[in-house]
């Protein structure tokens, strides 16, 4: 299946604004994460937050497809 990967602020500028990922069906958010670490390696040592659909889910939500996963970096505010 395939869903499309969105990134926003920093990743963007390494990244790219969005990609789409060929995924085994019944993947979770986790494993596509997973798959994203591997592929770019910037974010190995990077924190970021996820959301699936514009709402963060728990690692390990089943994905379908046509799903967006959007990756961003947290905010920070004071």
């Amino acid at each position: 299946m395939r869903v499309e990967i969105n990134y926003y602020a920093w990743l963007r500028e390494k990244i790219g604004e969005k990609e789409l990922l060929d995924v085994e069906d019944g993947s979770t958010l986790k494993e596509v994460v997973e798959k994203l670490v591997e592929k770019h390696e910037c974010l190995r040592s990077e924190s970021f937050l996820v959301a699936v659909n514009g709402r963060l889910v728990n690692p390990c939500t089943l994905l379908k497809e046509g799903d967006t996963v959007s990756l961003f970096p947290p905010a920070g505010g004071g």
